[in-house]
């Protein structure tokens, strides 16, 4: 049996990182990326995915302001010679500062999940038909009946936008991790006793 002695196969699925963003009253800041994953699996797969964010340092917002901190993951997944890039498809925010007095950041604070909201598939009708239309769907047009679990992909790339804002100005620094993970992981390498990630002798 051989096993591997260097960095796993799977190393790039899975990545946190510390992602720092401002914004003023005067400037306002595009927001700053990171890329999380690159996979590169050589075959199509069904993967599930687990996404975090914590709030790690945050500006005091001042009485009625509100300061915001939007973290964005933008999914590119490709099979054979097809691509789709997927804008925010998945979505946090962090805000604090509404109420009426001085109120600190929810430092420590974070959100996670292993399911986004696709986009909504129906337009509303002309005219609008509320009630027989079968897409029910959130204020960012996200759909509530289109929750999603699983993705498909060969190649999967996962990026993430820190961007804030606020009436007065806000600093902020953000963790975020992302993890994928295929269905069925088997290794075609396995079939010749060799396991490069040394998973044979996990416990």
């Amino acid at each position: 049996m051989k096993t591997g002695r260097g960095i796993p196969p799977w190393h790039l699925w899975g990545n946190s990182q510390v992602i720092a963003c401002s914004d003023t009253i005067v400037q306002s800041n595009a927001g700053n990326e990171g890329q999380l994953i690159r996979i590169a699996y050589g075959r199509p797969e069904t993967w599930q995915f687990l996404f975090a964010a914590r709030l790690l340092e945050g500006t005091q917002a001042p009485a009625d302001t509100g300061n915001t901190v939007n973290v964005q993951f933008d999914l590119t997944t490709g099979i054979g010679r097809s691509q789709i890039i997927i804008p925010a498809f998945e979505l946090y925010r962090f805000a604090w500062g509404r109420a009426g007095s001085a109120q600190n950041a929810p430092i420590g604070s974070m959100k996670w999940s292993s399911q986004s909201l696709g986009m909504r598939r129906l337009d509303p009708a002309f005219p609008a038909t509320p009630v027989s239309d079968p897409d029910d769907w959130d204020a960012d047009g996200r759909s509530l009946s289109n929750p999603v679990t699983e993705i498909v992909g060969q190649d999967i790339q996962l990026r993430c936008i820190v961007t804030a804002a606020s009436l007065t100005s806000v600093t902020a620094k953000v963790e975020v991790s992302a993890q994928f993970a295929p269905r069925t992981h088997v290794r075609p390498e396995w079939w010749l006793d060799t396991f490069p990630g040394g998973e044979a002798g996990g416990s």
